[in-house]
């Protein structure tokens, strides 16, 4: 775009208007009144906002870029708690322990996680969820120490999660864990 600037009624000359750098990002209004900031991810990929003004579009844009900068904005908002923990089980974890602790890991994300959380999107996992695992876990009549490994196998795999940039917070630091059982 153009801009021409007037001093004392003389136009002077036209000046063009600063443009953002490749990769920066961009903000633009949309018809239906709503603004949009696109952000560039590393792999490509574009990662779009909706927002409702025009400062917020700027203010999320360099938020965005600051994130992206410190490599916290990544491109995972499709990936549910499922597809995470089975590749930790296969790539992080497996090459890394014996057979038979990656059977008994295994056993209990298959068998008691993935069933009841497995669905949820992982950025959208909340503590509310979890702790909704555990007393499902209770009135199944597991023991307190079964619902401890649990929480102790959660709270690992979100801590690796958080590691890679795929979510921004273990939720497993806001539940209670269970009591763990006396004489252990």
């Amino acid at each position: 775009m153009l801009k021409a600037f007037v001093n004392w009624g003389k136009t002077e000359r036209i000046v063009p208007m600063k443009r953002r750098a490749q990769g920066e990002g961009s903000i633009y209004h949309r018809k239906d009144g709503r603004w949009v900031t696109t952000v560039y991810l590393e792999n490509g990929k574009r990662k779009y906002l909706y927002l409702h003004s025009q400062e917020e579009a700027v203010r999320a844009l360099q938020l965005a870029n600051q994130a992206k900068m410190q490599g916290n904005l990544t491109n995972t908002h499709n990936e549910t708690v499922e597809m995470f923990f089975l590749d930790w089980l296969r790539f992080r974890l497996q090459p890394r322990v014996r057979e038979r602790t990656y059977q008994a890991y295994h056993d209990l994300i298959v068998k008691h996680i993935l069933p009841t959380i497995g669905p949820i999107k992982l950025q959208k996992l909340t503590p509310m969820q979890i702790q909704q695992l555990y007393d499902l876990k209770r009135q199944q009549q597991y023991s307190p120490q079964t619902i401890l490994n649990i929480h102790k196998l959660l709270r690992r795999v979100l801590e690796n999660a958080v590691y890679l940039h795929h979510v921004q917070y273990n939720v497993c630091h806001k539940v209670h864990p269970p009591r763990q059982p006396k004489g252990i």
